[in-house]
């Protein structure tokens, strides 16, 4: 601090603030004050940088006293920041706040929201360390920026980067993670223990792994394959490849399992399957399971007892029903629901095949317009004409697609479909091949239901030769 008989001028200490207040003047002991005045005195003092020629006016024009008012201000010494990723995804799972329904109920399940990349996505980009900005006192001293540091590039697996270490893409798709500042891309979601409703309802594109137990009021949406190491409860797993149930499933009529491929499972007990392959079983209890291929139960206590079991391509079992004769349905064949939408998509490619013959008589017609006051318009109609036949090629396509998908369905449904029980069949099963029924009133070993001239007849098993 310094005092003069007209001022008290100070600075702060790291000299990037002057202060003048100034002092009321006290009998003769004035100065005639002035904005060359200050400024000299300033000068005298040090001050060169960053002085307020504005505050400095309006102290000499309009004094105040006893007031601090800032004369000078130095610029600021901004450091450097340290080098930083910036990641363009979420690379953690994390949970969203139950939903409250419309009903007053809490939604704790469907919390859960899994970190995902697509294959190709840049999911990180690399900011570079920075130098900083040199600062200034009011005293003409330059302030030296501390620079920032740079970071080691990403490490871990499942990604590619460019030549300069900036930015990151996914080699595949799948789980991402950021472990110890290392990212980690995995092609399976892994569940440590049981899935429940501490961790939510999985949804992700591709496989998906449960080490434990999948509860009750559980579900699983999976791109892939779902593989689990313990039973399921009343839940719905649902993949689009393969679904692996290490031990079995106790549904209570509430489970629902769908998968575009096989179904592998130990016991079935009261619940529904749906596989767009296969389904293997070591047994199936009061179930209704579908497979658009074959069902195998075929363990040494394979057994099927009860429920609406659908094998397309045949059911193949060691045992069917039970002593109790248990109502149990054993269908084989193709279902009249593929023959139904077999029959709609034909007639559906047919109107659009009249549509586009209609359409192409138009365009040789409008063609052949020469009449320059007519082919204006000729060509309007036929620009609109080449659009709507686009349009009607892309919808023949994709029906073309599903009714390839469902005939090759019944093709193989038709096949020689039949019924195999290579065991005991109790009384109680009804048979259906291709909508013929056969009721089995009386016990059997190791017989073969077939169709044949229109009916189902049973047949011992070696006089078909039938293996599996």
């Amino acid at each position: 601090i310094m005092e003069t008989n007209w001022c008290t001028f100070e600075t702060d200490s790291s000299g990037m603030c002057a202060v003048l207040s100034l002092k009321p003047p006290i009998g003769d002991n004035t100065v005639s004050l002035s904005a060359t005045v200050i400024d000299e005195f300033l000068k005298n003092q040090g001050v060169t940088f960053g002085i307020d020629s504005d505050a400095i006016e309006g102290l000499a024009t309009a004094p105040v006293y006893n007031t601090p008012v800032t004369v000078a201000r130095g610029k600021d010494v901004i450091n450097g920041a340290n080098g930083y990723f910036e990641f363009l995804i979420p690379v953690e799972d994390y949970k969203d706040k139950p939903v409250i329904n419309k009903d007053g109920s809490v939604d704790y399940y469907n919390s859960l929201r899994l970190a995902q990349v697509d294959e190709g996505t840049l999911f990180a980009k690399y900011i570079h360390a920075t130098k900083g900005s040199f600062g200034c006192t009011v005293y003409s001293k330059v302030v030296t920026p501390v620079p920032g540091k740079e970071i080691p590039p990403l490490k871990g697996t499942g990604f590619i980067t460019n030549a300069d270490h900036t930015e990151y893409y996914a080699s595949y798709s799948g789980h991402i993670m950021l472990k110890d500042n290392s990212i980690v891309i995995e092609k399976v979601y892994y569940v440590n223990g049981d899935l429940d409703i501490d961790k939510g309802n999985i949804v992700f594109d591709g496989d998906v792994e449960i080490k434990g137990d999948v509860r009750s009021g559980m579900s699983v949406i999976s791109g892939g394959s779902v593989f689990i190491h313990g039973h399921i409860g009343a839940c719905k797993i649902t993949a689009r490849n393969s679904v692996t149930i290490k031990n079995g499933i106790q549904g209570r009529n509430k489970c629902i399992i769908e998968a575009g491929d096989n179904i592998i499972c130990r016991f079935v007990e009261r619940c529904t399957l749906k596989a767009g392959n296969s389904i293997f079983a070591d047994s199936i209890l009061d179930s209704d399971v579908t497979a658009c291929n074959l069902i195998k139960v075929i363990s040494k206590s394979g057994t099927i007892i009860g429920g609406h079991i659908i094998g397309m391509a045949g059911i193949i079992a060691k045992e069917a029903g039970n002593n109790m004769e248990a109502a149990t349905y054993l269908q084989t064949g193709p279902l009249r629901e593929d023959i139904d939408a077999a029959n709609s998509y034909n007639e559906s490619i047919n109107r659009i095949n009249d549509d586009i013959s209609t359409i192409n008589r138009q365009l040789v017609k409008y063609g052949s317009i020469k009449d320059p006051s007519q082919k204006e318009k000729a060509d309007r109609l036929r620009e609109k004409l080449f659009k709507a036949r686009t349009f009607l090629l892309t919808d023949k396509h994709n029906l073309s697609v599903k009714l390839k998908e469902v005939s090759d369905r019944i093709d193989n449904a038709r096949n020689n479909p039949s019924v195999y029980i290579s065991g005991i069949s109790h009384a109680g099963i009804r048979i259906c091949i291709e909508n013929n029924y056969y009721n089995v009133t009386d016990t059997f070993k190791d017989v073969i239901y077939k169709l044949s001239a229109g009916e189902i007849i049973a047949m011992g098993a070696d006089e078909n030769n039938i293996t599996d």
